[in-house]
């Protein structure tokens, strides 16, 4: 039987690297590595609302979601809720209405040639 780790390391493409195989979906760890900075990130910044986005995360983990998703999940959750701080604005406050301008199922009106 070969071992996966053997069998990338010896890869005759020029353009992998080491950094790439140890940030491999497929690499022991390195999803549970994600969250752990993460989550780390978020408990560090006690932004309001990141006690739901670590949940979230969680989430994530255990669907078995790759560690880039799960990167790129906690950055833009981060940068949301550091948004958020500096508009004053608590995460329980936002409504379909404040983002998007119409709530769910609501349409615009077609333009007439009138």
């Amino acid at each position: 039987m070969t071992d996966l780790h053997s069998v990338q390391q010896v890869s005759t493409n020029p353009s992998f690297s080491s950094a790439e195989h140890k940030t491999s979906r497929f690499h022991p760890g390195t999803n549970r590595y994600a969250l752990d900075h993460a989550t780390s990130r978020l408990r560090q910044s006690r932004l309001s609302g990141s006690d739901h986005a670590i949940e979230y995360l969680h989430k994530k983990y255990t669907c078995n979601l790759s560690s880039s998703t799960i990167k790129q999940a906690g950055d833009v959750i981060f940068s949301f809720l550091f948004f958020l701080q500096n508009n004053n604005t608590a995460i329980g406050d936002i409504s379909r209405q404040s983002v998007g301008g119409q709530g769910r199922g609501a349409r615009g009106r077609a333009k007439t040639n009138d």
